[in-house]
């Protein structure tokens, strides 16, 4: 069986079960997205998904998952909203993450793939550190400067 292109629907849950056992025989990471095609934080994600299943694609298999179709799916993961990311490492959930935020779903997958890549950074310009918060700048902050 061939697996699906990355970031695609899967629809079977054969294909489903195939996307798992090869994670595991290949010793990739399997990210689900847990979506809906109602809803627009899933839509909002969708592009940025797909950059990240291509650009890990030697690490992971990423796959999207619809959740009107496959509701016990959803339950066995415990999704309650979209769009979930479920991370997955040799059959197992290692991660997951709800919503829509490019730069915390980017910073899991560095984690979970262990990729080097300088990190993202954030539409004012900061780089984002290992939490995804921006990073603290040195030096006091308000409180500190009005106890001086």
């Amino acid at each position: 069986d061939m697996l699906p292109a990355p970031a695609s629907y899967i629809a079977t849950r054969r294909m489903y079960e195939h996307v798992l056992h090869a994670g595991a025989a290949e010793k990739k990471l399997v990210v689900l997205c847990f979506c809906s095609t109602a809803c627009a934080g899933s839509d909002r994600i969708a592009a940025k998904y797909r950059e990240f299943a291509l650009r890990f694609s030697d690490d992971a298999i990423c796959v999207k998952i619809d959740v009107v179709h496959f509701e016990d799916l959803k339950e066995r993961c415990k999704v309650t909203s979209t769009p979930t990311f479920v991370f997955i490492r040799d059959g197992a959930p290692v991660d997951q993450l709800a919503g829509s935020n490019d730069v915390t779903l980017f910073v899991k997958f560095l984690k979970h793939t262990k990729k080097e890549a300088p990190p993202p950074k954030d539409p004012w310009g900061s780089t984002l550190g290992a939490s995804g918060r921006r990073a603290e700048s040195a030096g006091a902050t308000g409180e500190q400067r009005g106890a001086q």
